[in-house]
């Protein structure tokens, strides 16, 4: 039996949303480069669509049910010497939030990025839409811009950009996370969600809006 089992079926759900992922996965593609960290790899919807576009990925993740190269808590103090100035791009999707030990695993990233190297990373956005979903998954927090800015900054990285994703989202998840208080996010939402919010998706393409379900932010060392 997985150890977690709500998280292992959150991403089963969120793997049938390939209209979103594909285009979170274009979001962050310019900024990819070279040998690639994916941190909280989990099932690998992104993994795949890396490997597909040719890069080196080394897959991580804390949880060993995980098909993942290095089982590995990034929260701990002294980080193997065979990751050090190891990769060229660090991405770090939906892994912040779960972390207690914020600071120590921004000087883990730091330490294993190349000089000039690119943190992508996406966390859920707004402390007001946090409620019995977030508790269910185990995140500690979701971020304003303000507070992971600082995070990232505080470790030394240069921001790049930041953005709020998926304005159509949140509002989904704030009625089943704070209103019908669900401890999962039911797989028919997800797959309406996928389609309808394509045109959406195409808009946030063309403009910024103030919040969303997550926030992405790009720095470099």
């Amino acid at each position: 039996m997985n150890s977690d089992p709500v998280g292992a079926e959150t991403l089963k759900i969120m793997a049938t949303a390939k209209h979103y992922n594909y285009w979170l996965y274009q979001l962050i593609k310019p900024y990819l480069s070279g040998t690639i960290a994916e941190v909280g790899s989990g099932t690998g919807t992104f993994t795949q669509m890396l490997e597909k576009d040719g890069y080196l990925v080394t897959t991580i993740d804390i949880n060993p049910e995980y098909l993942s190269q290095e089982v590995l808590d990034l929260q701990m103090p002294n980080l193997p010497r065979r990751l050090f100035n190891k990769f060229d791009t660090i991405v770090a999707l939906n892994v912040v939030e779960h972390i207690e030990q914020t600071d120590q695993v921004m000087n883990n990233f730091s330490s294993m990025l190349k000089k000039g190297g690119r943190l992508i990373i996406l966390v859920p956005q707004g402390k007001w839409a946090y409620g019995s979903l977030d508790q269910s998954l185990g995140h500690i927090t979701r971020y304003d811009q303000p507070e992971l800015v600082n995070l990232i900054s505080d470790a030394g990285f240069k921001i790049v950009s930041t953005r709020s994703l998926n304005f159509v989202g949140v509002w989904g998840w704030w009625w089943n996370s704070r209103i019908v208080k669900r401890q999962l996010l039911p797989a028919w939402h997800v797959k309406l969600f996928d389609i309808l919010a394509i045109p959406w998706l195409w808009l946030e393409n063309l403009i910024t809006l103030p919040m969303g379900l997550s926030l992405l932010a790009v720095a470099t060392k």
